[in-house]
């Protein structure tokens, strides 16, 4: 797939950001002192410019392969842009499971659910590929980046349970959280 081609590519460069942010000196992008606004706004320079080469890299192939026209390319990208049904020229990616939920809830107001309005793709706990969020299976008590505690699983597992039970779980504890005075 090739969302895993773009992580395979990415991956290891978000990892060493995420590990220099957690792990630098203070004043040296640590967590303590935090990262200048020069030093973020040269590291976002080197992602756009490594994210335009792969860009134009993906292009030249699918129009010298393929024949992919430019208005095809810009019909798919309208496509993608709108699955959130906002055209604003983002996808949005989340570092927590819940985070993801707490966004997509937030998104379904008119009483629809959630899977009407978006797609959602996460990680297989067991093997780092990308499924379908809405048919995944899903187990607690797992380590996560925001600490919610899920993971997700293409198959059925013991005591696994499905997207609307996953719902139902992130509400409780982010009620619980509240209650509590904490805030994600």
């Amino acid at each position: 797939m090739m969302i895993d081609l773009i992580m395979d590519i990415f991956g290891p460069m978000l990892l060493d950001q995420a590990k220099s942010a957690v792990t630098g000196p203070p004043g040296k992008g640590g967590l303590a002192g935090g990262t200048s606004p020069e030093a973020r706004a040269k590291s976002l320079e080197r992602d756009h410019e490594r994210l335009k080469l792969v860009t134009m890299a993906l292009w030249e192939l699918l129009s010298e392969k393929l024949n992919v026209s430019e208005d095809e390319l810009r019909r798919r990208i309208e496509e993608l842009d709108l699955l959130d049904e906002r055209r604003d020229g983002r996808l949005h990616f989340f570092d927590d499971l819940g985070c993801a939920l707490l966004w997509l809830t937030a998104r379904t107001e008119d009483g629809e659910p959630a899977s009407h309005h978006s797609e959602l793709w996460v990680r297989d706990a067991a093997n780092e590929r990308w499924i379908d969020g809405f048919a995944a299976r899903y187990e607690g008590g797992h380590r996560t980046p925001m600490g919610y505690g899920f993971a997700a699983s293409a198959g059925p597992g013991p005591g696994s349970f499905g997207f609307e039970e996953l719902a139902v779980r992130l509400a409780s504890q982010e009620s619980k959280r509240r209650d509590r005075g904490v805030e994600k």
